[in-house]
């Protein structure tokens, strides 16, 4: 069969079929991305004065190809871990704004998305700190619908 190789470990070799990654082809991989996105605005920013808050502007973001406006808002993200730093999202879907709470680890990663929410930032939190700052907000973690 064509296709790249690729050495999983243990030196056994997998071939991935042209046009295919993960299981899903880049046509499936478009047609999602074109059915699921943020159109316009949603943008999340820091307080005024940085505190556990986050604010969202107002926008729309379409899902499984329906055009949604959602409303601009504030999110409480919590207390930060006393320990450990973690990654957690923001994300909205028709319903709203959501915050997803990730996990605290010496190596911190994002949590997956919440299926059918697209992903509107990333909030980077350092052990102790709770004063979200803009440098802890990643904008382009998006777009990402979870479940796919």
């Amino acid at each position: 069969m064509p296709g790249r190789q690729k050495t999983l470990p243990g030196g056994s070799i997998r071939v991935i079929p042209y046009g295919k990654s993960a299981g899903n082809t880049w046509r499936d991989r478009v047609e999602s991305y074109l059915r699921n996105r943020v159109e316009e605005g949603l943008r999340v920013t820091a307080s005024a004065t940085p505190d556990t808050n986050v604010s969202v502007s107002a926008g729309a973001i379409r899902i499984d190809n329906t055009y949604t406006w959602v409303t601009a808002g504030t999110v409480a993200c919590g207390g930060a871990d006393s320990t450990n730093p973690r990654i957690d999202l923001i994300e909205a879907d028709a319903t709203g704004i959501y915050f997803k709470l990730g996990t605290a680890a010496a190596t911190a990663y994002a949590p997956d998305p919440t299926n059918n929410r697209i992903v509107l930032a990333e909030i980077t939190r350092a052990a102790s700190d709770n004063a979200i700052g803009a440098a802890d907000i990643n904008n382009d973690a998006r777009p990402k619908l979870g479940g796919l």
